[in-house]
């Protein structure tokens, strides 16, 4: 089977990109990629249900069904499924726009939602 170029992710930067390389069935590639110093930072093997988002200082994060991949640390946290909570039956819970997704506060924490 044929490795190709399935996907480019470039962050607000815009000198360091993330380029998805399909591998086979089961797996992708994300190599980490320098613009300005035309190099390799890192290559990811990673399952196919995955993505990539940007944390506020530019740098990569891959996001599996399993964990996320911190780029910059170059290691792994597990993923735990969170459950919805619904506003109307909790009395107690503060709607939070956008309770949903990923979330980066370099600044004061290290979380994600």
């Amino acid at each position: 089977m044929k490795s190709y170029i399935k996907n480019l992710k470039v962050g607000s930067g815009g000198d360091k990109i993330c380029i998805t390389v399909h591998q086979n069935d089961e797996t992708d590639t994300v190599y980490y990629w320098d613009l300005a110093q035309e190099l390799e930072i890192e290559a990811f093997d990673v399952e196919k249900n995955h993505d990539i988002v940007w944390d506020n200082r530019g740098c990569p994060q891959i996001v599996t069904d399993q964990n996320v991949i911190l780029t910059t640390e170059r290691c792994a946290v597990k993923v735990y499924a969170q459950q919805p909570v619904d506003p109307k039956e909790d009395t107690e819970c503060i709607e939070y726009p956008l309770s949903r997704g990923h979330r980066f506060d370099g600044m004061n924490h290290n979380w994600m939602i």
